[in-house]
């Protein structure tokens, strides 16, 4: 096993570099939001340290129910790649939606089911497309590498969150943390451009 090799055959197949690619930029919007989570309900909705506990239980109930419908919602879906844009676009949906949001329980409660949801698909999704599309004889190579892109993504999250929140110091606090959740939908747009640009080329060798 060599990951120079993997990684020469990965940059050679186009459609799957930019698959892992677009997972990177999605995957990196969701840990960051992980990783602020505590603090950013805390300074934009003014929620205590036990509402945001119980939110959070609530979010994953919401990601385990997604993920014991998933095969139900592929079908909806038509196709696996489908699914996979929509969850992508539910989780961008939901960085939008938590940064105008007013700062109420209730309102936040709801964004954070609807956050869960959105995780249970893209990340649910995203496993069975990629079994799809790599080699069947060669799967625990290649799910090697989709970890490693999956750990990767942690650098441009964290510093987008940082370059938006301090860049926005002249205003509230607030309002500097809705702006820093805002880039992650950002982050996300980018890393959907990636997913459809993957499907285009598979597109491409399927009609030569």
């Amino acid at each position: 096993f060599s990951y120079k090799r993997l990684f020469r055959k990965i940059k050679d197949n186009k459609g799957l570099m930019y698959f892992l690619l677009g997972y990177s930029f999605l995957a990196d919007g969701i840990l960051t939001f992980q990783v602020y989570l505590t603090i950013f309900m805390k300074e934009t909705y003014g929620l205590t340290e036990h509402q945001t506990i119980n939110i959070g239980i609530v979010s994953l109930l919401s990601v385990v129910f997604t993920g014991l419908t998933i095969s139900t919602f592929i079908k909806l879906c038509k196709n696996k790649y489908r699914a996979l844009i929509v969850g992508a676009i539910a989780y961008l949906l939901c960085f939008a939606l938590l940064s105008v949001i007013p700062s109420s329980f209730w309102t936040v409660l709801g964004a954070l089911i609807f956050a869960g949801v959105a995780y249970g698909l893209f990340f649910a999704v995203s496993r069975v497309y990629y079994m799809e599309i790599i080699p069947d004889d060669s799967q625990a190579e290649y799910f090697s590498i989709y970890s490693i892109f999956e750990r990767a993504a942690s650098i441009v999250g964290p510093l987008a969150w940082l370059v938006v929140f301090n860049s926005l110091f002249m205003f509230e606090k607030t309002t500097q943390y809705r702006g820093a959740v805002f880039s992650l939908a950002v982050i996300c747009f980018i890393g959907i451009m990636f997913l459809i640009k993957s499907k285009k080329e598979y597109e491409k060798i399927n009609n030569s």
